[in-house]
């Protein structure tokens, strides 16, 4: 049985859980805010100090194994995501990270599904569960003007609104809501609310709404320690991880 560590973003809460509640392996998770990818710099720093936290044997977060069995890996509910997981060291641990680029991968099931869907259905702005309950209900506009009062106070006034507006550019080429559906969430009356989030969100912004099929198994395997080298990269205690830039998306560095 594996002793498994997850530090996971919330928007995995119901996914995670599920899949948590039914493996063969103990899952302690700590549950991160959504939206730390959105703030630069952000993501990493707090995870770095959750996981230097879990190292001291002292997180407030962490129920440590007991009779001796101590964690076998600290794993990442998250992808590359903007880099934030770039650079990341566990002293102690052995540190997972899902070969990916976000957590869509994770929620569609595959990096190679990903890829197919980035590539037929550019322009997708995807939607998950978690979304509907942790997500943002901001405009376009609402949304560009949050990013520029975090990018002023790291940045200052003239760089962050040229980041701003790069942003703002960024949701010009969305088109579609992409709905990820499970199939184990299919009788889930909460998924109806999810569905009906989405379209609102599609219908505001005058984009369309579709349905794409997700899976549970990349996720699963995550939390049940199948860390194979083409879908995960284990980074050996005191070592790090930079992007490679290729399709295994990471690679290890001394």
């Amino acid at each position: 049985m594996r002793y498994i560590k997850l530090i996971a973003c919330r928007v995995m809460l119901r996914e995670v859980s599920m899949i948590a509640a039914t493996s063969d392996a103990v899952v302690d998770v700590t549950w991160m805010p959504w939206g730390l990818h959105d703030k630069v710099g952000e993501l990493s720093v707090c995870l770095q100090e959750e996981i230097d936290s879990i190292n001291s044997g002292n997180d407030p977060h962490t129920t440590y194994p007991r009779r001796g069995r101590d964690f076998d890996a600290i794993v990442l509910g998250y992808g590359l995501c903007s880099n934030g997981t770039v650079g990341l060291r566990s002293e102690k641990y052995p540190l997972v990270i899902p070969r990916a680029h976000d957590c869509i991968t994770l929620f569609l099931g595959s990096k190679e599904l990903y890829m197919k869907e980035f590539t037929e259905n550019p322009g997708t702005f995807w939607h998950s569960a978690g979304w509907a309950e942790s997500g943002s209900e901001l405009s376009q506009d609402e949304l560009r003007d949050a990013q520029y009062k975090q990018f002023v106070e790291k940045y200052g006034e003239e760089m962050a609104e040229e980041m701003a507006d790069m942003f703002a550019e960024m949701l010009v080429h969305y088109s579609q809501v992409g709905m990820i559906c499970w199939d184990e969430f299919a009788q889930v009356p909460f998924m109806e609310e999810a569905k009906t989030y989405a379209q609102n969100y599609a219908l505001q912004r005058s984009w369309q709404y579709r349905e794409f099929d997700g899976g549970s198994s990349l996720m699963r395997d995550m939390l049940e320690g199948n860390w194979d080298g083409d879908r995960f990269i284990v980074i050996p205690p005191g070592q790090t991880a930079a992007p490679s830039y290729g399709d295994d998306i990471f690679k290890l560095i001394s």
